[in-house]
């Protein structure tokens, strides 16, 4: 078990530059502020390597990268974002203070992500679906946390490390393989009353990890109402992440528990996600299917319960997220 890891740690040097007093403490401070018509906009999250990334629904607008050993930080971002006119200076090494420079590099890089934000192709933010909630689920169900829900959201694209492809086959291909069976079985039964409902192979990274109220982990696959194909399976697939999540618990439970009181202390968490730390390690992983925007007409319900009844290891919970807004959830099952 040793093989496989969730290190998305800062240093200590990083977490000290991004802490309220650091000279690089903009980049949590102003996030939400950027895009002053929508506070949901950009999602900055911490990624393994010393990286900080932005989302902008399903897209990447900029990777912050610290390196130790120079105290520098570098910009990058896709050949798509990082020509964009007028920006093309900003995708460099810089020094500490000429990043957190206001004329310089701080101001500068608020307006590429406007830019950039224009730029990128509408699926994965403007359209209003999946990736448009994926950053109102992240954000208003984590930093902006302010209720007492049943879940608090401590990462996103959740994803469990190992040390080669061969170890990551060796420990997800059989999980993986179980679920897609069971999916072809349910398919070749109802082929022709479901069509092309199959999409694709089951992955590894699911869409966001959170903690309850007892110290349990979530494990959250989100979905858009109005894609019906992947609805009705989308609790075979967060089946898929509760069984990789559990089988890993013992050796990544002390790397998720550091990873959220960091975020709390650099500001991408709430203080009330420390109070739901266990004590020892996570014992429970909860499997929920979220659909936003939920179509009520849809088939995909009656199809979703078809498969659950199939499978009774994919009876899993089932919320709806609705309220652009102001996102709430309601329990639907």
């Amino acid at each position: 078990m040793s093989t496989v890891r969730y290190s998305r740690n800062l240093s200590p040097a990083f977490e000290k530059h991004l802490s309220d007093s650091g000279v690089l403490s903009f980049l949590i401070r102003d996030t939400l502020s950027w895009n002053r018509s929508d506070h949901f906009a950009f999602d900055l999250q911490v990624r393994e390597g010393d990286v900080l990334t932005l989302y902008y629904g399903t897209t990447k607008l900029v990777d912050v990268r610290f390196d130790p050993k120079k105290d520098q930080v570098r910009l990058s971002a896709s050949r798509s974002y990082s020509h964009v006119a007028g920006y093309q200076d900003l995708m460099k090494r810089w020094a500490l203070h000429e990043l957190a420079s206001t004329q310089r590099g701080h101001k500068v890089l608020s307006r590429y992500l406007l830019a950039a934000a224009e730029q990128a192709n509408e699926r994965y933010y403007r359209n209003k679906k999946e990736g448009f909630w994926q950053n109102r689920v992240s954000l208003a169900f984590g930093r902006m946390s302010q209720g007492d829900a049943d879940w608090l959201v401590i990462d996103r694209e959740a994803e469990i490390g190992f040390p080669s492809e061969a170890a990551r086959k060796a420990f997800q291909g059989p999980i993986q393989n179980k679920y897609e069976s069971i999916r072809k079985q349910i398919l070749s039964s109802r082929s022709r009353k479901w069509g092309d409902a199959g999409g694709k192979a089951f992955g590894n990274q699911c869409d966001f990890l959170a903690i309850g109220r007892k110290g349990e982990l979530f494990c959250i696959e989100l979905k858009h109402g109005d894609d019906a194909p992947k609805v009705t399976f989308g609790s075979l697939q967060v089946a898929v992440y509760r069984d990789l999540f559990t089988k890993a618990l013992p050796a990544i439970s002390a790397d998720i528990k550091a990873l959220v009181r960091q975020k709390v202390d650099v500001g991408l968490l709430p203080k009330k996600a420390l109070s739901r730390l266990p004590k020892a390690d996570f014992k429970t992983v909860v499997p929920v299917l979220a659909v936003a925007a939920p179509n009520h007409r849809s088939a995909c319900w009656d199809r979703l319960g078809e498969v659950m009844e199939h499978c009774p290891e994919a009876r899993v919970t089932v919320v709806e997220i609705d309220d652009e807004k102001n996102p709430v959830c309601i329990s639907r099952s």
